[in-house]
């Protein structure tokens, strides 16, 4: 793919992601009156990770339009690993360092936003996943902590990493491979984790075969972005040890890089946002009654609008009967059936 093909593809894609993360917003708004404090850090952190996905596809914009400019004016190249000036490399440098950053914002507010989806229905838990739950909250907080630091205070100061005309100057922590493994072996880690955990809490309730088939498919998204972290750690590894100073080469890698980066980020982002979209499309599809109005009675604190004294989390159900049996159905809690009946 050309460099002007990859760029349409991210932006393409980043366009995408906007507009389902602004559907997720309006949908959850509507169907909430009273939202929880987890649906709201969860919006939050997830806008802060989309914002610095932006920054990153910003990034490669910059850099393929630096370097269309020196492929034309080959004799203003300074720097030839950069393919560069001087000033332009320094601006790349700095760059690049801010999109390793956002990268581990993106991946980690992904994580994050998971984990508050599960702190919706934490209520419904044993005490052992309840520990585990906030014991995946601190893990999280700590690797993703961990890595920021580790990243930012790698090269003090920062002026060594554009310092090319001093080789014993110079440090990047994108070519460490002590701070590459760290990141891959924390971030492959904890998803796994996060995958692991609804397994545990599902394994003691009684879902019908259609919400299997959507865990089932969370769960490969899941590791879809579990291989995309795998194959991008490889490809880093496996440039670094090599130390290839073949700007051509440099060049194919990065964009190799660039790409497993975004199906991560992207399809991490897609999965954050699939429960609100399964609840949009289940009030699309319910058929509706006689006087109008479907099965699926808002409730705001209880049956037919009454309080029923839940808090503020528990009251946004919808409600609908068959026969003599009453099922409560979240409108954008997953899994949405039996977390009411069944004690896990």
């Amino acid at each position: 793919m050309t460099p002007d093909g990859i760029l349409a593809f991210v932006w393409t894609l980043l366009s995408v992601l906007y507009v389902v993360f602004i559907v997720r917003w309006v949908v959850l708004q509507k169907m909430r009156k009273v939202r929880p404090w987890s649906a709201i850090a969860s919006d939050v952190i997830l806008g802060v990770g989309l914002l610095s996905l932006t920054f990153e596809a910003y990034t490669m914009s910059w850099t393929a339009q630096r370097r269309r400019f020196y492929a034309k004016n080959l004799q203003l190249i300074a720097i030839p690993m950069l393919g560069m000036d001087f000033n332009d490399s320094i601006q790349q440098q700095k760059y690049t360092f801010g999109a390793t950053l956002t990268y581990y914002t993106t991946v980690w507010a992904v994580k994050t936003s998971f984990l508050l989806y599960y702190f919706e229905f934490s209520r419904h838990l044993s005490k052992t996943l309840k520990a585990a739950l906030y014991f995946m909250s601190g893990l999280i907080s700590i690797t993703y902590l961990l890595n920021m630091l580790m990243n930012a205070l790698w090269c003090r100061p920062l002026s060594r990493l554009w310092a090319f005309l001093t080789p014993t100057e110079y440090c990047n922590p994108t070519e460490s491979i002590t701070l590459i493994t760290m990141g891959a072996f924390t971030n492959i880690g904890t998803d796994i984790l996060l995958m692991s955990f609804p397994i545990f809490v599902l394994s003691s309730l009684q879902i019908n075969r259609r919400q299997r088939w959507a865990i089932g498919v969370l769960m490969l998204i899941g590791l879809l972005t579990i291989s995309a972290a795998t194959v991008r750690f490889a490809l880093i590894y496996r440039f670094q040890k090599e130390k290839s100073t073949d700007p051509s080469d440099a060049g194919v890698f990065w964009e190799q890089v660039q790409i497993t980066s975004g199906i991560e980020q992207w399809v991490g982002i897609i999965a954050a946002c699939l429960p609100a979209l399964r609840a949009l499309l289940n009030r699309s599809w319910v058929p509706k009654t006689k006087s109008g109005s479907t099965p699926y009675e808002y409730r705001s604190g209880g049956s037919s609008g009454k309080r029923s004294g839940k808090k503020g989390g528990d009251t946004d159900l919808f409600e609908t009967t068959h026969g003599s049996q009453t099922e409560l159905q979240s409108a954008d809690k997953w899994p949405s059936a039996a977390m009411n009946d069944h004690r896990v």
